[in-house]
């Protein structure tokens, strides 16, 4: 997170200049601001609710995803996650026009508004069947010699 601090408030480097605009048009900025990365769709979706709004980013899709997502395989297990500088880069853009006056220790949460960071399920899937097809013919080949 990008943030200035007061005392025990983290506010966001663009917060100020956003802090009177709804939900949806945050998300258009956010949309924008991730245009950067070239080579990945996301989706940016809004959800409101009683106890505020939060904003989802979601990786569709990447054309170089060795860059930006790292792939563990453990036996027939295979998961994916943001590396950690994408993470840190897209957790930076979302919070950017955010705050949190959340005190954890008294069980008091205040933001601007919350954020999911995740990757898509079915790019995930599309993903998995791609490295799980090399890993079967290569074990096919391994077994024959």
């Amino acid at each position: 997170m990008t943030i200035v601090t007061h005392q025990d408030n983290a506010e966001g480097s663009k917060y100020q200049q956003v802090k009177n605009l709804d939900i949806k048009e945050i998300a258009k900025l956010i949309r924008n601001d991730l245009k950067k990365f070239k080579d990945c769709k996301f989706s940016v979706s809004i959800q409101r609710y009683a106890g505020g709004r939060s904003v989802h980013v979601k990786l569709m899709n990447c054309s170089t995803i060795s860059k930006f997502v790292k792939i563990d395989r453990d036996s027939d297990y295979l998961s994916l996650s943001f590396s950690k500088d994408f993470a840190k880069k897209i957790d930076e853009i979302v919070n950017q026009y955010n705050f949190d006056k959340s005190h954890a220790m008294s069980d008091y949460f205040h933001v601007n508004f919350y954020s999911h960071i995740n990757i898509d399920y079915n790019f995930e899937k599309s993903i998995y069947d791609k490295v799980n097809t090399v890993v079967k013919a290569f074990d096919y080949f391994r077994k024959d010699n």
